[in-house]
């Protein structure tokens, strides 16, 4: 009898119930939501081989895919730079406009989008940032960003705009990274803050991604040094059923 498999969540860990013909078999998989499973089923798998015995493992696969899709996010792309993509609709703003003396670039480079440079505190500066000229992208319904990226260990924060004027109100989310390790980040609208040079603005309406006509990526954390963040791509999750 091929096994059947089931998910669901039970505080922030991610349940899988196999039921093999015999006595059900229930597996808490890593602190993972459901609508990431199709950017880590590799993680699943890994731990299922670690788990189950070896006459199980090819029919549980399959189960278990069978229940992935029927809980899978759809995905639209907004940026993948391991594509032909033009980083020339990308452009920096730094502290410089306010006299500080911060600098960055965004450029394409073997298959990433490299976001680098060096911050400085001198002049009352401390950010660099860089964001997509306004367009229009068809991301309504997005409930979230996800992002790949690979860091340095300094804390980043991930932007959008819904205004395309140049010193419009920024919604941010913080973005930490782990040194030399990609990682893919899913950053819920409903945590974003709006702000305007710093100042959160309460009485801006929440991200809604209908509007968004920009994105990017902001450093300002009062550190002194150079930095560098690698990005393969940027997307919107939808909700199942989307």
């Amino acid at each position: 009898m091929a096994p059947l498999a089931a998910l669901g969540e039970s505080g922030r860990a991610l349940v899988l119930v196999l039921d093999a013909g015999t006595a059900a078999c229930i597996i808490m998989l890593r602190p993972l939501k459901l609508q990431m499973f199709a950017l880590s089923g590799g993680l699943i798998m890994k731990e299922l081989v670690q788990r189950l015995p070896p006459r199980l493992l090819i029919p549980a696969a399959l189960a278990l895919l069978l229940a992935m899709n029927s809980h899978a996010a759809t995905y639209r792309t907004v940026y993948d730079f391991q594509t032909a993509t033009n980083t020339a609709a990308w452009q920096v703003v730094n502290d410089d406009v306010m006299g500080g003396v911060s600098t960055s670039s965004f450029r394409l480079t073997n298959g990433v989008a490299l976001f680098q440079g060096k911050v400085s505190l001198e002049n009352n500066g401390g950010f660099a940032s860089a964001r997509s000229l306004p367009a229009h992208h068809v991301l309504a319904g997005g409930d979230s960003f996800v992002i790949r990226v690979r860091g340095d260990g300094r804390r980043y924060k991930f932007t959008a705009r819904m205004d395309p004027s140049f010193d419009s109100a920024i919604y941010q989310c913080v973005l930490m990274t782990k040194k030399g390790e990609w990682e893919e980040h899913r950053l819920p609208f409903k945590q974003f803050v709006a702000t305007f040079r710093g100042r959160v603005l309460s009485s801006e309406p929440p991200l809604d991604a209908a509007r968004i006509t920009s994105v990017g990526f902001l450093i300002s954390d009062k550190q002194d040094g150079p930095f560098q963040l690698e990005v393969a791509w940027i997307k919107v999750a939808l909700p199942p059923g989307q």
